[in-house]
């Protein structure tokens, strides 16, 4: 049975992303501008994904799944259908890491945003490979004093970008770190609660 294809999953922006390779080939991306709950297309979409594909889940090695920050729901429901993807393939590794860092270009020095509401953004700051501020919530005014701190430094709204397979070949892939899926944090402002209908219909389609 042939068990080397790596997932990725991301829905932290106006896009749920899903990325398929094998190996280091890359085999295809879905992206699905996300207009309402994810609850109503996100479990059935990866079946339909996969089955696309010819790829089951228990022919998947490692998912490396984007974690927040973002919409609190989206994050919420996410892990939710990753936990329970690894709990019933116990053998898939997990990977994670959060979407400003999967930007992360280490050949430059970069101001890395994303829109959060209309008085915060989330942003991180490295200089090559060298992370200065970390992923954080700031307000407005933290945000323009740190840009023109580091004024030099590339600019960079992911906001609306996708995650493309041209920076999986490339860089993103050493930004995710291994983790148990039983020790899986949901990567926002508060602990979420565990959405059963999720649960339940990612238990009977996978």
């Amino acid at each position: 049975m042939k068990k080397n294809y790596k997932l990725l999953i991301d829905v932290n922006s106006k896009y749920a992303t899903f990325i398929l390779w094998d190996n280091n080939q890359f085999i295809n991306a879905y992206y699905r501008i996300i207009q309402k709950d994810l609850t109503s297309f996100l479990v059935n979409d990866l079946r339909t994904f996969l089955a696309t594909n010819n790829v089951d889940m228990i022919n998947i090695e490692a998912i490396y799944f984007v974690n927040g920050p973002g919409s609190f729901t989206n994050i919420r429901l996410a892990n939710v259908l990753v936990k329970t993807l690894c709990a019933l393939h116990e053998d898939i590794k997990l990977l994670w890491t959060d979407r400003l860092t999967t930007f992360i270009n280490d050949k430059n020095s970069e101001i890395i945003v994303m829109d959060s509401s209309s008085t915060s953004k989330f942003i991180l700051i490295h200089d090559f490979n060298k992370i200065i501020v970390k992923t954080k919530l700031i307000s407005l005014e933290e945000y323009q004093k740190l840009l023109k701190q580091y004024e030099n430094y590339i600019f960079l709204d992911i906001t609306n970008l996708k995650i493309e397979q041209e920076m999986i070949n490339n860089y993103l892939l050493d930004k995710f770190i291994p983790v148990n899926f039983s020790e899986l944090k949901a990567n926002y402002m508060k602990e979420p609660n565990i959405d059963k209908k999720v649960l339940n219909k990612t238990k009977n389609e996978f």
